[in-house]
């Protein structure tokens, strides 16, 4: 990757294998011809060893509402002459619009703001599903979500995208969640309504996830619609 001015960057200039884990647990779950849709792809961490993965009978989606980080993230993809994957510099929420996004140095941590916060930037708001039905998508095998707490609304503009959406890879918080009004509880709630089971990777092993369950540090989360869908993780 080119070393842009990006704390995500920073972090790999100190140590070239962080969040490795997060990248070779996704690689298992995916194959060549696999749909990957990454909400929340900053500079492209996760998208771009993810496109030559499922190779170009695949695809990647990769979403960064940061008009800043997405420049990053484009010029990573045509610095690498990757063609399958699909850049898109839009937010996802519940429903087409218009929000106000952060723009702080240490742009992993951006989110969706109040209107008038000093710093922030408007950008366009789509929903997953139109995207599904402007790429006419007919499958999603992995749906990677890391929004800072905006994760519930943004999959609520996806139901139809959910139908065909086999394993979602979510991070969870409930610090964050709590920022938009919901936690932990209606994430869960609301993927067990729409056909899949949460789990949580604890030492190699996945625990199944109850809505009591309470995220109380940063963690990935998730969700499957098919219990052999986990056979991957176990061995890892």
């Amino acid at each position: 990757m080119k070393f842009y001015p990006s704390a995500i960057l920073m972090h790999y200039w100190v140590n070239n294998n962080d969040r490795e884990d997060d990248v070779t647990i996704l690689r298992s779950l995916v194959k060549p011809g696999s749909i990957v849709v990454d909400i929340g792809a900053n500079v492209g961490t996760i998208s771009l060893p993810l496109s030559y993965h499922v190779t170009n009978n695949g695809k990647v989606i990769a979403i960064e509402a940061s008009p800043t980080t997405y420049t990053y993230l484009h010029g990573n993809i045509t610095f690498n002459q990757i063609e399958n994957i699909v850049p898109m510099n839009v937010a996802i929420g519940e429903e087409e619009g218009e929000l106000y996004f952060s723009n702080i140095s240490s742009d992993d941590m951006n989110k969706v703001v109040e209107r008038g916060q000093k710093g922030s930037v408007k950008v366009p708001v789509t929903t997953l599903d139109t995207i599904v039905d402007n790429l006419q998508l007919d499958h999603i095998r992995l749906l990677k979500i890391d929004i800072e707490g905006y994760e519930l609304l943004a999959l609520k503009g996806g139901m139809k995208a959910l139908e065909i959406t086999e394993i979602i890879f979510l991070e969870s918080w409930e610090r964050h969640f709590e920022n938009y009004g919901y936690s932990t509880k209606d994430v869960i709630e609301f993927f067990h309504k729409n056909g899949f089971a949460v789990f949580k990777r604890v030492h190699g092993a996945m625990l199944q996830l109850d809505a009591a369950y309470i995220s109380e540090e940063c963690e990935n989360l998730f969700a499957v619609k098919r219990m052999d869908d986990l056979e991957q993780l176990r061995t890892l």
